[in-house]
């Protein structure tokens, strides 16, 4: 943009960009009706004062802590759509970009303040160092949500943004294609996200005043309750100051507040002047309000914090976060990276966490093998494994049909009889028959398999044994030394197991199919 341009968005006079004609399209009448430079926005102090509470109360920070770091850690991959297909993209520049977003933080830093800043403020802003909106980014940078904030306009909608320097003292106007802004959802604005923390207020403050009272109690006044000590008698007054010096003396103790009565009470008694921490019940509404705070800020999490949580609940737990708060987040933030940055690096591109969400394994398996049944081997390798078609007869077959070996057409044929051969009397044999070697009688006596091949099947079957015993998905076991076809029969028939009886019954079988050339 121009410098004078720049000039009239930061004075917010009333000028036409050539941009705003394609912008304007973009947005209803209706979302621009009312919209000016007075629209409402949060004060960037009260931001600041959003994010500072992390610092203050120890369940926010906790919460967000936990949370952002557990979607930081997981991989994020760049996929290309092809047809209802999508293939990954190994290496992809902004994979490679990630990794070192700018010189100050690593991939893992930048991911967690991106999705921190997300959860506390409501708002995320990455600054895209780019010139252009169709230029690829060489850097990314969050900047405080404390910092900057969005400018309404009635023509375009959205102008841009504005950055407030430490100093207060000016403000950088900033490009709508050199941010990158991730909000969450706000009932009454269309700009900017919500902040847990204002549906939070009243019970953060209240816990931030009972750590207050907390700390007071035992380091300001050294635990010591104030209260009166009440006299019934009328003591006269030389021996009411001596008593008074006495008391301040042997039990007084570090501004320590205490009164002394007289003409009051039964005796000598003491009257405390405030309810006691028992009383006030500090600790169960302590603790509700960290209930409170983690279900705001992370569903799930409070059970898997719990000490004295039992395992069952520490699971459900898990799986609630999980899908509750961390995937969520991964969805938005992937969402928003494919709309407003992978458009520079070419069409139908799109960003992908891994998805964290725990899956019942074993309900897994049977739905794989009862699409097993009615699919032919390649459809199943597509499905569930994301491998390439095998490339021969095999693929076509269905998964009931591998484990019988090959088919009819494939079978070797009957040996025909001699047609000069002269017939021999029942029960008698061909002189050259006779003569062969006993491993050459019968077709179905094969030789034995070398020692190599034996090694391979037996490592095989530990491996598929331990891998259904664990819940884990079959994979691809190189070989070397097992035939093509008594390979591809193996894998077929390993599709539909679902046990390791099942999976130690197919090798037991494996030398007999007549697939074994």
């Amino acid at each position: 943009m121009r410098f004078i341009d720049r000039l009239a968005f930061v004075l917010g006079a009333n000028v036409r960009l050539e941009e705003a004609k394609a912008a304007t399209a973009e947005y209803p009448r209706w979302a621009l009706e009312g919209v000016g430079p007075y629209t409402q926005l949060p004060e960037l102090h009260t931001v600041k004062n959003q994010l500072e509470l992390m610092q203050r109360l120890s369940w926010v920070y906790n919460a967000v802590t936990i949370t952002s770091q557990t979607e930081a850690g997981t991989p994020l991959s760049i996929k290309k759509r092809m047809g209802e297909d999508q293939e990954d993209i190994k290496n992809h520049p902004f994979e490679l970009l990630l990794e070192k977003p700018n010189p100050m933080q690593s991939r893992f830093e930048f991911l967690e303040a991106w999705f921190a800043y997300r959860r506390l403020a409501g708002n995320a802003y990455v600054w895209l160092n780019r010139t252009s909106e169709n230029e690829p980014p060489s850097e990314m940078w969050l900047i405080p949500p404390n910092r900057i904030r969005p400018v309404p306009d009635g023509k375009m909608f959205l102008r841009g943004y504005l950055y407030t320097p430490e100093d207060m003292g000016r403000e950088i106007p900033i490009e709508t294609w050199e941010i990158c802004h991730t909000k969450r959802w706000h009932p009454t604005n269309m700009y900017v996200g919500l902040s847990p923390i204002e549906a939070l207020a009243n019970g953060v403050t209240a816990d931030i005043k009972m750590q207050e009272w907390n700390k007071n109690y035992f380091a300001k006044d050294n635990a010591k309750m104030p209260g009166a000590l009440a006299f019934k008698d009328m003591i006269n007054d030389p021996d009411w100051k001596a008593l008074q010096e006495e008391v301040a003396r042997e039990y007084g103790g570090t501004k320590r507040r205490v009164m002394l009565l007289r003409g009051a009470g039964d005796s000598v008694s003491w009257l405390p002047f405030s309810m006691s921490q028992k009383d006030m019940e500090f600790l169960a509404g302590r603790n509700f309000n960290k209930e409170e705070i983690y279900a705001a800020f992370a569903p799930g999490l409070a059970s898997v914090l719990a000490i004295n949580a039992t395992e069952a609940n520490s699971v459900a737990g898990k799986g609630t976060f999980l899908s509750m708060t961390v995937w969520p987040d991964h969805q938005a933030i992937a969402e928003k990276i494919t709309n407003d940055i992978l458009p520079a690096y070419g069409p139908n591109l799109r960003a992908e966490f891994d998805d964290v969400r725990i899956t019942d394994r074993a309900l897994e398996l049977q739905e794989q093998s009862a699409f097993g049944l009615v699919h032919t081997v390649d459809e199943v390798r597509k499905e569930y494994y994301q491998s390439d078609p095998l490339g021969d007869d095999r693929g076509g077959l269905l998964v009931p049909e591998v484990g019988k070996g090959l088919t009819k057409a494939d079978e070797p044929a009957e040996p025909q009889p001699n047609p000069f051969q002269p017939a021999l009397p029942s029960g008698e044999k061909p002189d050259d028959e006779e003569q062969k070697p006993e491993e050459e009688k019968s077709p179905k006596d094969v030789t034995p398999p070398d020692e190599p091949m034996k090694s391979e099947l037996k490592a095989w079957e530990r491996f598929a044994v331990k891998r259904v015993k664990d819940g884990k998905a079959l994979r691809e076991f190189e070989s070397d030394d097992i035939p093509d076809a008594l390979k591809g029969a193996i894998e077929g028939a390993l599709v539909a197991a679902k046990t390791a009886d099942d999976v130690r019954g197919i090798f037991r079988d494996a030398l007999t199919w007549k697939a074994y050339p």
